[in-house]
């Protein structure tokens, strides 16, 4: 089965979360939530069959999405409740959290797999 861990870097000490539902697929990349507010304790974790899953920590409360045809690659959330996505076939799409998954765009001209991804914050004059 795929499981999820959360490891306490502070004292070694680690905890169980959620069984991950997706029986006939490999969990392959993860990213956590940044920000506390009211998606705290987000997890999103990208899987070989194409498919993300949202999971919260606390109240086990799980919601999946198709996101991709081939393998999810990578995933990034930044602080603002968007969660970019790669996959092996050079497709990035970026979804909003707003309570539920939705796609606002995709950029698909990489010709190779996306292997990592990063959101470059962004500074105001007042920084």
């Amino acid at each position: 089965t795929n499981e999820l861990y959360y490891l306490d870097c502070l004292n070694g000490s680690y905890e169980a979360a959620n069984s991950l539902p997706e029986k006939n697929s490999a969990a392959r990349c993860l990213d956590i939530y940044p920000r506390s507010n009211e998606f705290e304790e987000m997890t999103a974790v990208g899987f070989n069959n194409g498919s993300v899953l949202i999971l919260n920590k606390y109240t086990a409360k799980i919601s999946s999405i198709a996101a991709h045809s081939s393998p999810v690659s990578c995933l990034a959330w930044n602080e603002d409740s968007l969660l970019a996505s790669g996959s092996d076939m050079g497709i990035v799409r970026v979804w909003k959290l707003s309570p539920n998954l939705s796609q606002k765009f995709t950029i698909s001209h990489h010709k190779g797999s996306i292997n990592a991804l990063a959101w470059m914050p962004l500074y105001s004059d007042n920084d």
